[in-house]
Formats: C-alpha cells, sequence, structure tokens
C-alpha cells in the first residue's frame, strides 16, 4: 500500500527496552485534509492499533544513532530525519508477502529486523521513532485514507506543528501539511487511546432568487 523503497539496515534481532506512552492528555481531533473528525469508541481496527501503540521499543545500534540525532532539534528538523531516515531503512512488501496474511500492523521490532513492510509499517515506525525522540503522543495520529490515485488503501503518520498537521508518508521524503495533499481521503485515525472516523462537512445550500422573487419561487441547489 505505498512505493517500494531500497533497504539499507541489516536485519539483526536484539533485546528491547519498553517505552509507555506519555501522559499527556488527549489528542485534538485530526481535522486533516479538509475531513471532519469524529470521534468513536472502537474500530474495526482497534486490536491492531493497541498492540503497536504501545509495543516496546527495540534496542538496536542503528535506532540509537538516530535518535542522538533527532533529540533537541526543532520539531520540523525531528520529523523530516525522522521520515528520511524510515522511509530507506526497510523495503516496501506486502503483509502476505512478510507474514503470511491479508493485514499485520507491524512495530520497528518486527519490521527492522526483517527490513520490509507495507504503508503502516512505516507510519507505525515513524510513531515510535518520534515518541522516543520526545513527541508528544498526542501530537501523532496514524491516519488510515484511500489512495484516489492508486485506488487502494494507505497509512499516513500525520503530526502536529504548531497550527499545521505534517503529512509524513512512505512513497517520498517530502514534507506536507495535510492541505497540500491531495490524493488521498482519510478513512480513519488513531492517537494514543483515541480514534475517530473521517466525513466532510455538507456544503450549505446556494439559494437562487432575485431582488422580486417571491419566497414561494426560491431554488435551493
Amino acid at each position: 500500500m505505498a512505493q517500494p523503497h531500497r533497504v539499507t539496515a541489516r536485519a539483526e534481532l536484539r533485546a528491547e527496552a519498553t517505552l509507555s506512552l506519555p501522559t499527556d492528555g488527549p489528542a485534538a481531533a485530526p481535522n486533516v485534509m479538509n475531513t471532519v473528525a469524529l470521534a468513536v469508541s472502537r474500530t474495526s481496527l482497534a486490536d491492531r492499533w493497541t498492540l503497536v501503540a504501545n509495543a516496546p521499543m527495540p534496542n538496536r545500534p542503528e535506532v540509537a544513532d538516530l535518535l542522538r540525532q533527532v533529540r533537541g532539534q526543532p520539531r520540523a528538523r525531528q520529523l523530516d530525519l525522522v521520515n528520511r531516515w524510515m522511509n530507506h531503512r526497510i523495503e516496501f512488501a506486502s503483509d502476505q508477502e512478510v507474514y503470511g496474511e491479508a493485514d499485520h500492523w507491524a512495530s520497528l521490532s518486527e519490521s527492522l529486523p526483517r527490513g520490509r513492510g507495507d504503508c503502516e509499517d512505516y507510519a507505525i515506525g515513524k510513531m515510535q521513532l518520534l515518541r522516543a525522540a520526545g513527541v508528544p503522543i498526542k501530537d501523532m495520529y496514524l491516519v488510515i485514507a484511500r489512495d484516489l490515485v492508486r485506488r487502494q488503501d494507505h497509512a499516513l503518520l500525520v503530526v502536529r506543528v504548531d497550527s499545521d498537521l505534517v503529512v509524513l508518508d512512505s512513497s517520498n521524503d517530502l514534507l506536507m501539511t495535510d492541505l497540500e495533499v491531495q490524493d488521498y481521503q482519510p478513512v480513519m485515525s488513531f492517537s494514543g487511546e483515541q480514534s475517530w472516523l473521517h466525513g466532510y462537512p455538507q456544503k450549505p445550500a446556494t439559494i437562487i432568487a432575485s431582488r422580486d422573487t417571491p419566497a414561494s419561487s426560491v431554488v435551493a441547489r
């Protein structure tokens, strides 16, 4: 569900250290890409999200090296470093190819040793790395969207930076605000213990009438 990327890391499984979610309050509704996010208590993907949202960080030297570069940087720089690193760290492969399943959400502990993953795995990995670098979980959203060009599902990480929502996409290394992205239609999103479904606001009716038109003849379109 994303464009392929080159493998640049050697797969090696090491010990893991648990990283708990920061308790920094609830996330604001992610009205991303001109949608309206409606809070829901549970979605069909809730169990998968719970597993990866609380997954431990792998204790790997390449991860430690990256985090040393990222910590303490301005938020935009953190996003750029993590987005580029993850996009080129694993190679795109379908869940069926890697796990023998139709849909599997993998944490870094799974995707890095294998060196392969699909779009959710890229987004989840970026979320874990940024969280470990100090970005509050309430500012990050895993967004499941419909790719309107490829006509397939896709996953993105969206991060709040001041008043902007910045999109980290496995399809390219360019950071864009959500309003600059035209090719995706958000369906659902997750942050911490919260989840949302996305819809679009209704356009108000256009009233067509002249100054002398009787009220009974006014047409709404």
